[in-house]
């Protein structure tokens, strides 16, 4: 294959991935400046003998935002291989509070591979909030894990909680603590 076709092939991969992430952020992250809506538009039918009521759902954007956003960064921190050298950490950096960039620094560089190869695969299922205020939030996010131990050993499943401390700083919420639950 010629070095011109190969060249167009990245490209247009590049292009295919980055119009991806676009639209996964645009429709899961961005929140708008209007933070409560209530939305008339999006009701539920209630079986009323026959009669059918329509009961207006009140949808907090700001708390839809970050349930996305946490489902998004437990399967990125969760997610790891031997291969990979931490970037799971690295990739998530941005939406990580100063103390919680020292802590994941600070596990990079303390952690040993483990031998031979062992990945795991975090996909995060559910996201209830326990406490919400305008500046501070924490998510336990419900996922799917998905483990190897070595090349072409059997995949083992789980499900493991994940509870993520948020804090908002400026218009940004970051992750100020994360914590496997047992």
């Amino acid at each position: 294959m010629p070095k011109w076709q190969k060249l167009l092939g990245g490209a247009l991969l590049i292009a295919v991935l980055l119009t991806v992430a676009w639209f996964l952020i645009n429709k899961y992250i961005l929140v708008e400046e209007n933070t409560n809506i209530n939305i008339n538009q999006i009701t539920q039918p209630v079986d009323n003998t026959n009669n059918q009521t329509e009961i207006p759902i009140t949808i907090n954007k700001e708390e839809a935002a970050l349930r996305a956003l946490s489902l998004f960064f437990a399967s990125r921190f969760g997610s790891y291989s031997t291969t990979s050298q931490f970037s799971n950490l690295r990739e998530i950096d941005y939406l990580l509070t100063q103390r919680m960039r020292t802590w994941a620094q600070n596990y990079i560089n303390t952690s040993l591979t483990p031998p031979g190869y062992y990945s795991v695969i975090t996909k995060g299922i559910s996201a209830n909030i326990k406490s919400f205020t305008g500046s501070q939030a924490q998510i336990l996010v419900g996922t799917q894990r998905q483990e190897m131990f070595s090349v072409g050993g059997e995949m083992q499943f789980r499900y493991q909680n994940l509870l993520l401390k948020f804090i908002k700083e400026g218009e940004e919420w970051k992750v100020d603590g994360a914590e496997w639950q047992k």
